[in-house]
């Protein structure tokens, strides 16, 4: 997630500073999204892993917070942030 925020925030990508800022401040508050350990689509490997932290970051999925698993929704509600809503370059849906 902090290599994500990394590479996101040098702004080559087109996303806002806010959605940035949501991964670091779930870093800070120990809010990661569970992720398979197998599976991938595509010759990168990595999409599969993605759509589960944007799924965190827009309060879908689950996620371990406190040592437990909830659903992202409610782990961003208990440490006083708001899932982001995705815009232009950020997601299609």
């Amino acid at each position: 997630m902090a290599i994500r925020a990394n590479c996101l925030a040098r702004g080559y990508s087109g996303v806002r500073p806010e959605l940035v800022q949501l991964l670091v401040d779930c870093l800070e508050h120990d809010i990661t999204p569970l992720i398979p350990e197998r599976g991938s689509v595509g010759a990168s490997g990595d999409l599969v892993p993605l759509c589960y932290l944007a799924a965190m970051l827009i309060g879908e999925g689950d996620v371990l917070y406190g040592g437990k698993r909830i659903t992202a929704g409610a782990a961003l509600a208990a440490a006083g942030l708001r899932p982001i809503t995705l815009e232009a370059k950020e997601a299609w849906r």
